[in-house]
Formats: C-alpha cells, sequence, structure tokens
C-alpha cells in the first residue's frame, strides 16, 4: 500500500517507523522536521506543506492508496485532507486536537456531503481519556479492553512483590475458570508463556476471561489492591484533564482538579459540576499538601509537558497517592516513566497505531488490537470446516499463538485444550506482532481446504 504522511513529529513518526517495512510510505515536513525525526528510516521524503496542492502531488497523491495528516497544525492537516480528496481517490484520515473541529468533521461526515468528507477523523484526547477511564473503573487493572461486546475481557495486570501470585509457576496458580494467561510483559519484552513459567515481580500480565470470571480473580488475589476508587485527583486542566473531570461526574466519581492558568481554571469551573477547580502549580509540592493530594485514591497526570507530569507523579507518591497514571506526550518517555515507579503510563502510541491499522490496513477486520507497545496483537477471525471439531490442543497455530475466547452461538466461551471448535465460530486469537502473518495464514489456508 501507498501510504502519504504529513507531518514528522510524535505521531506521523510512530506511524512512519510502525510500518514503513510492510508498505511504500512518504512523508511530508518541513526539512528541519524531517531530519531529526525520519531520517533514519528507509522512506521517501519531501520537505513542503501538504496543504498545497503542488506538494501533495510531487509526493504521488493521485496513486496513493492512503493519506494521514498528522502535523501539529489542525488548520492544516484539515485541509490538507480535504485537498487530497478533492484531487484524488485516495483515503484520509485526519489527526486533530480541536474538539470543536471534531464535532464539526463528524456532523458534515453525516451530512450529504459524505462524498467530499474526510474518511476518518481522530481526536487522540478523547480516545486516550477512554482508555484512563476504562482503567479506574476496574482499579488494579493497568489496561483493560472488552471483546466480543462486552462477554469477554482484557485485562492487564502487576504482579507486585508482595503479591500472592508473586514467584508462583502458572500451572499452580489455580485461577478461576474461564480465565487465561495470554502474555507477559517483562524487562520490557513481551512473551507468550506457559505452564511452567514462574511469576515474576513487575511482570505485566495479559489475563482474558469472562467479567464474573475476572472479578472472582480480583477477589482470590488483588482484593487487597482493588478497593474501589472514590476520589481522583487531575493535574492539568487542558483538553484531556477536563475531558476526564466530566467524563468522572457522569460515573458519579469525586475529582480534583489543579490547573495553573487563571482563564482556564475560570471556565473549567463554570463548565464542570461537581468538581473541585484548585487554581495553581501542580508540581508545587506545599500546594498537593494543603490540598490533601495524598488522601486521593488515584491521581492523573495530564499537564503540557513530560517533564511536569513526571514531577507531578513523584510528588503524588511522595504524598501517599496509592495508585498514579501519567501521561508521556512522547513515547520515548515511556520506559523512564515505568522506571520512576509510575503505576500506569497512558501513551498516544497503541491508539495512533490501532486507528491506522484498523481503520485501513487490516482490510478484513481480523487485527483488533495492538498490545505491549505494539509486540503483540489481537485477531479475530472465523473458524473453517477444516479446523472444526479437532481439540484446541492438537490445533498448530504458529507462534503459539493462542485461542483467547470463543464466539460460538452468540455465546462467550473461554476455551481451555479440550475445547472443540465448530465451523462458523469466531476466535480471538492473541499472537506476536512478528507470527501474525503466518497465523493469519493459516486460517486462510484451512479454509482452501
Amino acid at each position: 500500500m501507498k501510504i502519504i504522511i504529513f507531518g514528522s513529529g510524535e505521531i506521523g513518526g510512530q506511524i512512519a517507523e510502525a510500518f514503513f517495512e510492510e508498505h511504500d510510505i512518504t512523508v511530508i515536513d518541513r526539512a528541519e522536521r524531517l531530519l531529526v525525526n525520519v531520517n533514519k528510516l528507509d522512506l521517501s521524503v519531501i520537505a513542503g506543506n501538504a496543504a498545497d496542492i503542488r506538494v501533495l502531488e510531487e509526493a504521488g497523491i493521485k496513486n496513493a492508496d492512503l493519506f494521514i495528516a498528522c502535523s501539529h497544525s489542525d488548520e492544516a492537516n484539515i485541509i490538507a485532507a480535504l485537498t487530497a480528496k478533492l484531487i484524488s481517490n485516495v483515503k484520509t484520515m485526519c489527526f486533530i486536537s480541536n474538539k470543536e473541529y471534531y464535532e464539526s468533521l463528524k456532523m458534515a461526515k453525516e451530512s450529504e456531503y459524505e462524498a467530499f468528507n474526510i474518511d476518518k477523523v481522530v481526536w487522540l484526547q478523547e480516545l486516550l481519556t477512554q482508555d484512563i477511564v476504562r482503567v479506574l473503573t476496574v482499579p488494579i487493572a493497568i489496561d483493560v479492553e472488552v471483546f466480543l461486546d462486552g462477554r469477554a475481557n482484557l485485562m492487564e495486570y502487576k504482579i507486585e512483590e508482595n503479591s500472592a501470585l508473586c514467584r508462583k509457576v502458572i500451572r499452580d496458580c489455580q485461577f478461576p475458570p474461564e480465565v487465561l494467561i495470554l502474555g507477559i510483559t517483562r524487562n520490557n519484552s513481551l512473551f507468550i508463556p506457559n505452564g511452567n513459567t514462574e511469576l515474576q515481580p513487575e511482570d505485566r500480565v495479559i489475563f482474558m476471561g469472562k467479567t464474573g470470571s475476572l472479578e472472582a480473580l480480583i477477589n482470590k488475589f488483588f482484593r487487597k489492591a482493588a478497593a474501589k476508587v472514590r476520589s481522583v485527583l487531575i493535574l492539568g486542566g487542558g483538553t484531556m484533564g477536563y475531558l476526564l473531570a466530566k467524563a468522572l461526574e457522569d460515573i458519579g466519581l469525586h475529582a480534583k482538579l489543579i490547573e495553573a492558568d487563571e482563564e482556564r481554571c475560570r471556565f473549567l469551573a463554570a463548565d464542570l459540576t461537581s468538581t473541585l477547580v484548585i487554581c495553581g502549580d501542580g508540581t508545587d509540592l506545599k500546594l498537593l499538601q494543603e490540598e490533601e493530594a495524598g488522601y486521593c485514591d488515584v491521581a492523573v497526570c495530564l499537564t503540557d509537558s513530560d517533564e511536569k507530569n513526571l514531577l507531578c507523579s513523584l510528588f503524588s507518591k511522595k504524598l501517599g497517592v496509592e495508585k498514579v497514571i501519567t501521561r508521556a506526550l512522547k513515547s520515548s518517555n515511556i520506559d523512564t516513566f515505568e522506571r520512576a515507579g509510575i503505576d500506569i503510563v497512558i501513551s498516544p502510541r497503541d491508539a495512533v497505531l490501532n486507528s491506522v491499522r484498523n481503520g485501513f490496513l487490516n482490510q478484513d477486520g481480523s487485527i483488533l488490537l495492538s498490545v505491549g507497545k505494539g509486540q503483540g496483537e489481537i485477531l479475530r477471525l472465523k473458524v473453517p470446516a477444516a479446523l472444526a471439531g479437532e481439540p484446541i490442543k492438537n490445533l498448530r497455530i504458529p507462534g503459539n499463538g493462542l485461542i483467547a475466547a470463543v464466539e460460538h452461538r452468540k455465546k462467550a466461551v473461554i476455551p481451555n485444550g479440550e475445547t472443540k471448535l465448530s465451523k462458523g465460530d469466531s476466535v480471538i486469537v492473541f499472537s506476536m506482532r512478528e507470527n501474525s502473518d503466518a497465523v493469519l495464514d493459516y486460517f486462510s489456508e484451512a479454509a482452501d481446504v
């Protein structure tokens, strides 16, 4: 696929790095930014502004399959995407940060002008806010995803030193029925474990199970850590801080929000109903002490810089906040934040790549989600007749891929080795990314038998 990316910043750089080996990619941006951000990748670059028709034509827009606008300017992104749509048949994707632009483009897409409009508009702040809310509703989880219309859930937990699971071999853990371990991230490397794998401190373990089974898992192994969240401290009242406060009000959670800009505070105080808005600097330890930040169950750091977020996180931890969630604007800082002891680091990276992959590159809809910082993938596949009737333990899925869930006649099943598949069942398969194509081929070739 020929892909043209406008913008070589954090978003554009992530997309280019993730897909340049599999696709023909051209990046458009100012010359100085290109030299800094994508000069080490094997792809084409053009210095210029994609809102200029001549630059789009130079990039080969009329022969392109996908145009992604993700520069730092919402206005330039919108103009570039609409121009690309006007002069070619390319599919268009536009990243924006302005709520009003997002709502206007969404309304336009649903109107009589749909044929002219941008194919996919992504408002990252909203996606990341939804991620945070999902994690807050499951207090001990560091990631939560929903599958099969909510009948099966994926949750990621970190193994603490004092956990009942720490240093236990998986086969001896006696998990509740219909709970599986799919993968473990250890020292930043994701792998698929087996029954002999021993769980270690700091392991990030990905579980799949039915809602009731995962609740039983929490009650059995994580009950002490699973106290319900009652109060949340939000540090930073920008777009995400505002969206999060709104979302917490909707589900009845009490929140304090600290924002340094006085004018922004006036807007927040007028628009939010039950959130306590405090005008001050979230990196001011004395202020945090005065506002009793340490008594909050969770602190969420959403300021406008990674340096401030790191400082806010460390101060929150020092004051006794049990769980700290922090946004990393630069994906290169994720590891640093995690090493500093931050419980959950929210980054745009996975949301960006999943939006691109699921919106355009994954034409058959088989890849649902990237996990483990892109090292693993969740696939959804149909069971062909050639694989029906055999116990799962007899299947030879490439790369030790795991069937994590089965949808059989609209019922969700978390399988074991003896579970037999039926033709037409949908299966959720967990695979390492490097083996995903082989897994897809395995099911495809079985369908041709």
